[in-house]
């Protein structure tokens, strides 16, 4: 692999390749970068869609201009791009009632325009073809986009090497269904603010409390299930 996933002075292996561009990183202190210094190693991981089929290079530009950033960000091939170091950087991507999830986790960004609904804003994103589901997400019947297969094996390695490091436990935000093997457990609302302030494994941009986002949807929480990531 070209680059291994780049944590403070380590690099972390991951079973998918890592590609690092230094001319799009989210550096603390550089000027007009939407980063700061991370105090603690981050405790948890947030998936999102990038409601657009940009690429990372528009991806990082718009970024910029929007003042949010993000540690990854997942091509539609599956290629891996790091935008910031794991151990060292808070990146904005997910605002959140009292502030507490930047500050503690890791942003993955997933290239995918999301809801069925949205207008494709590229020739790109017009020649793809994602097959949809529909699902219930923060009280909302949604006619969503899914991710392929290359994409989510990227994001499980990402979390994986993430997991094996400490920086997350293998646990995504259930309800209280009865049988936790279902997909029906998936919870499908926010967390409170309590239980975010203590949670240490992995979740949706829907998940935490003020956002008011429905991405990543639910698709990549069932891959989890199937994948072991149980509470």
């Amino acid at each position: 692999m070209a680059t291994k996933i780049l944590s403070g002075n380590d690099a972390l292996a991951c079973d998918v390749e890592v590609h690092i561009n230094p001319k799009m990183w989210f550096e603390p202190g550089a000027q007009g970068t939407p980063a700061k210094v991370r105090a603690k190693a981050p405790q948890m991981a947030v998936l999102h869609w990038t409601g657009a089929e940009n690429s990372v290079e528009t991806f990082y530009a718009n970024c910029l201009v929007r003042k949010v950033s993000a540690h990854f960000f997942v091509a539609g091939d599956g290629t891996i791009h790091q935008l910031a170091d794991v151990l060292t950087t808070a990146t904005w991507h997910a605002h959140s009632d009292g502030g507490v999830v930047n500050t503690r986790s890791v942003g993955i960004e997933i290239q995918n325009a999301g809801l069925a609904s949205a207008k494709p804003l590229n020739a790109a994103a017009k020649k793809l073809a994602r097959p949809t589901y529909i699902d219930t997400v923060c009280g909302r019947k949604l006619k969503m986009l899914m991710f392929n297969r290359p994409q989510i094996d990227s994001v499980l390695a990402i979390l994986d090497t993430l997991e094996r490091e400490g920086f997350v436990q293998r646990s995504i935000p259930r309800s209280d269904a009865a049988d936790w093997a279902e997909y029906n457990s998936i919870l499908r609302e926010p967390m409170s603010l309590a239980a975010i302030k203590k949670f240490r494994g992995v979740c949706g941009h829907y998940h935490v409390p003020g956002s008011g986002k429905v991405d990543p949807g639910t698709q990549l929480f069932q891959s989890l299930i199937d994948d072991g990531w149980d509470h």
